[in-house]
């Protein structure tokens, strides 16, 4: 059996501090939870469409400096649709704009652009919006309880549901004032299933509470690994 926990939530909201802080927490009280995303593989995948070596990929992405910043060895030659979607998706600043011809677009794109341009404009039309889920859930052992810091894809939470149990999958979103998910690919998430299994759960990370916050997660996860103990 594989359970999944899922953190849904814009950046900067604080579900890495939350997903850091349950992962140590609980392997003191011998719980692993192995981190686990689908967006794994895409940063795999990316580096390999753009020819970018390891170690100075990750330099970049790692960077508070340099992660959204255009690069160009992240330029792109695109059409006038794609380039639609990527403004609509991204916010493409005019800086970004190499050079434009006739149907396309020359363009620097940041890391976290180049992501959304592999996974939204060329694996997911070409292998199916399933693709990322697919590939985290065969590549995944068995008796797994994994944990997911980037969810936001609907057809993702449900491809996960359907191969694993709504039983098996517990959906936190976390809200923070001020956070929204603008600019970003992904959204908040929802499933009628998980709501009947009472495995869905909205948690406010509020100024100053930071502590309780990253608690209040661990709560509700040692209570969704303990349901899922005793119906094995």
């Amino acid at each position: 059996m594989k359970r999944f926990i899922l953190l849904n939530a814009p950046k900067g909201v604080g579900k890495d501090v939350a997903k850091d802080y349950v992962i140590q927490e609980l392997a003191k009280e011998g719980i692993t939870l192995v981190h686990s995303e689908c967006k794994d593989r895409l940063h795999e995948l990316t580096r390999i469409v753009f020819n970018i070596p390891e170690k100075e990929y990750w330099d970049r992405y790692n960077s508070r400096e340099t992660k959204e910043l255009p690069w160009d060895k992240l330029r792109v030659n695109i059409s006038d649709l794609m380039f639609d979607f990527l403004c609509d998706e991204t916010d493409i600043e005019d800086s970004q704009i190499i050079k434009k011809e006739e149907n396309s677009w020359f363009i620097d794109l940041s890391i976290r652009q180049a992501m959304i341009y592999v996974s939204e404009l060329m694996f997911k039309p070409t292998f199916g919006l399933e693709y990322f889920s697919e590939y985290r859930l065969m590549n995944l052992p068995d008796n797994t309880i994994a944990i997911d810091g980037s969810c936001g894809f609907s057809e993702e939470l449900d491809h996960l549901i359907k191969n694993v149990g709504s039983e098996n999958v517990l959906l936190i979103q976390i809200w923070r004032e001020g956070f929204t998910f603008e600019g970003d690919s992904r959204s908040y998430v929802y499933s009628k299933e998980l709501y009947e299994k009472n495995n869905i759960v909205a948690v406010m990370n509020q100024e100053g509470k930071e502590l309780e916050f990253k608690e209040k997660i661990k709560s509700i996860i040692k209570e969704f690994i303990n349901k899922t103990e005793v119906s094995k």
